[in-house]
C-alpha cells in the first residue's frame, strides 16, 4: 500500500478512491462526515448496473503485516501447529 494511503485497484477500475488527487480531497475527513462515489458495475450478467458508495470516515491505513499475523495465528491454532 501506498503509504499515503492510497491504492490504485486494476480489477476494479473506478472503484473505490483510486486516483491521488481524490485521496488528498478526502484523506482528513472527520468522523462522520461521508463521502461518496459513482461507477458503472459491469460485473453481472443482466449488464452494466450504476452504483454509488458512501464511504464514512474516519479512514484506516491497513496493516498487512499485522492482519497476516493475526491471520496465521488462527491457523496456527487451527491446525494445532
Amino acid at each position: 500500500m501506498d503509504p499515503e494511503g492510497w491504492t490504485a485497484s486494476k480489477g476494479l477500475t473506478g472503484v473505490g478512491i483510486n486516483q491521488r488527487g481524490e485521496w488528498d480531497k478526502v484523506k482528513d475527513l472527520k468522523r462522520g462526515q461521508t463521502c461518496s462515489k459513482t461507477f458503472t458495475d459491469n460485473t453481472l450478467p443482466r449488464g452494466p448496473v450504476e452504483r454509488t458508495i458512501t464511504y464514512h470516515a474516519p479512514f484506516e491505513k491497513a496493516d498487512r503485516v499485522a492482519d497476516y499475523k493475526i491471520a496465521w495465528e488462527a491457523f496456527e491454532r487451527r491446525l494445532g501447529t
